[in-house]
């Protein structure tokens, strides 16, 4: 998609919602003062809910990365243990066997 076409997608989608945010309001069934309060509640959670969405990314980055980390060194401490068992391994090998 151009950007051209996206700006004008959002351009139109933008009119879309305040067209029909005012044909909700001239057309509800309550009074000015519950609509208006109801559209601010409204306003305020579509406003928060971008950064409420971005503080759960980071939380769950943060769980991942420590996973990782740990998953990480489990890893190592294997390799490790490995590499010990492959060393003695090879000083058995290496060493001539003696017989009595």
């Amino acid at each position: 998609m151009s950007r051209k076409s996206s700006g004008s997608l959002l351009a139109g989608a933008g009119a879309g919602l305040l067209i029909s945010a005012a044909a909700g309001l001239l057309l509800a069934p309550q009074d000015g003062r519950t609509s208006r309060t109801k559209t601010a509640g409204s306003a305020r959670k579509v406003k928060e809910s971008p950064s409420a969405a971005a503080q759960r990314c980071r939380e769950r980055k943060e769980k991942c990365r420590q996973s990782g980390q740990v998953r990480y060194e489990l890893i190592c401490s294997e390799m490790e243990i490995l590499k010990k068992q492959a060393r003695l391994a090879a000083e058995r090998e290496a060493t001539p066997n003696q017989e009595k």
